[in-house]
């Protein structure tokens, strides 16, 4: 009979990291507007993916040298694409902590 106490633990551990970042988004939508936390969520969720790939599956070892330094550039305008709306997003901090009707183009 095959030991399933691996593939048990890694299930559980799944688990606890899909129900703790949902904890966490919802307390970032909580405090800040969906066009602030979305992009980043995209970013840091895409790199940790890409990250989390590269350290599984060894891709590190069978790249070039010259591959690996295009690398951060090839991803930078994704990465632009993804923040520009929050960069673009003018508002007044304030807004968004304590009444949370911050929108574009807002002055005080």
């Amino acid at each position: 009979m095959p030991n399933l106490y691996p593939a048990l633990c890694a299930v559980q551990i799944v688990v606890f990291c899909v129900l703790t970042q949902m904890n966490y988004l919802n307390k970032a939508l909580d405090l800040f507007n969906t066009a602030i936390v979305s992009p980043i969520y995209y970013v840091m969720f895409t790199t940790l993916t890409v990250a989390a790939n590269i350290i599984l599956f060894q891709v590190v070892l069978a790249l070039s040298s010259a591959t690996m330094a295009s690398a951060p550039i090839d991803s930078t305008p994704a990465c632009w694409h993804a923040a520009a709306p929050v960069v673009a997003f003018d508002c007044d901090p304030r807004c968004s902590l304590h009444r949370r009707k911050c929108r574009a183009g807002h002055r005080s």
